[in-house]
């Protein structure tokens, strides 16, 4: 029996792991689902849910690290942006102090794919292709920059305050006040926008695969699998160069047959599930690959991948039960359905 903790239950990530984990046919896994809040829709497709801190608070791993040694999980698996630079500078300790495997990446790796200004240095240093990126802080003049030009958050997330612009005067708007905010050249056009990941561990590294996809409130909710040398040649290089461990988001856009990396997630991404259903189970590959198994990774071909929103029914004395004990297993198959 393998023993997966999960957290994050009720973001996208966090539910894409666990409906990744559910797909794996040939290991037994139980599942362990943990969220700060008791309506968090994944708890209750797991095998056993917990109630944990918020990532921000004093004893968030020692709760998290209780609950690895009480079920001697295997495998710990982060779903939440914010805890990815905690859960990587405690690395060592949590692995030393229980018998779970994390999946994280060095928090150098981390720190740089969270903050996009320090990503394009990275990918510069390297000489890795990426668009042109300027710090609003070193603008002198505004008239030197090309429009349109895209205006985003060094840090953020789901393309939120993301802006294309076609103004200088609403360039100047925004350099005179939003000073976390970067620059960057618009990186080919739309219809050639790719998410792509790569899993890393243990010195080996994955295919890339790559999904051409459309966005919808800065999630993707479209895509298909294609194949791109060049982006097959790229990602693992950079993954390599970046020291990633576990799975690996990257975003980019083909411009003149160069891939153009202007984002990347050092996690699971959103389209994990994507992956997991169309034969390039991000986690399965990590947890086989760790275990010396073999993984298969091969894209479907020929197919589109399109997001069905669904609606979970569940018993509120589940909810009620969790907020007042903090740890319940909820059966999935007889207390909770999706419709």
């Amino acid at each position: 029996m393998i023993k997966a903790f999960v957290t994050g239950a009720g973001g996208g990530v966090g539910q894409g792991i666990i409906k990744s984990l559910r797909l794996i046919q040939d290991l037994d896994i139980e599942i362990l689902a943990a969220d700060m809040s008791p309506k968090a829709t994944g708890l209750y497709f797991a095998d056993r849910a917990y109630l944990v801190p918020g990532a921000g608070e004093a004893n968030y791993l020692q709760e998290v690290l209780r609950i690895l040694n009480e079920e001697n999980a295997d495998y710990y698996f982060p779903g939440t942006d914010i805890e990815l630079p905690l859960c990587s500078r405690n690395r060592e300790m949590i692995e030393t102090n229980s018998r779970a495997n994390v999946h994280i990446s060095p928090v150098e790796a981390i720190e740089i794919a969270n903050d996009k200004l320090k990503t394009f240095q990275f990918l510069k240093k390297h000489g890795f292709p990426a668009p042109e990126t300027w710090d609003v802080n070193d603008i002198d003049r505004v008239e030197d920059l090309p429009l349109p030009i895209i205006a985003k958050p060094r840090i953020g997330f789901r393309s939120i305050g993301v802006k294309k612009v076609h103004e200088y005067s609403e360039l100047r708007e925004i350099i005179a006040h939003k000073k976390d905010y970067i620059l960057q050249e618009v990186a080919g056009p739309d219809d050639q926008e790719y998410t792509c990941t790569v899993v890393a561990t243990g010195g080996d590294c994955s295919a890339p695969v790559a999904l051409k996809r459309t966005l919808r409130a800065g999630d993707t909710y479209r895509a298909e699998p294609v194949e791109r040398p060049e982006i097959r040649r790229l990602l693992p290089e950079v993954a390599k160069a970046l020291g990633v461990n576990g799975s690996c988001n990257f975003q980019l856009r083909i411009k003149d047959g160069v891939p153009l990396i202007f984002e990347i997630n050092c996690r699971f991404s959103g389209t994990t599930p994507f992956l997991a259903q169309i034969g390039c189970n991000p986690v399965e590959y990590y947890i086989k690959k760790r275990m010396n198994l073999c993984c298969g990774w091969k894209p479907l071909e020929d197919v589109s991948i399109m997001r069905y929103w669904t609606e979970a029914v569940v018993d509120n004395r589940l909810i009620q039960d969790l907020g007042a004990a903090g740890k319940i297993a909820p059966c999935v198959l007889s207390t909770s359905r999706l419709i």
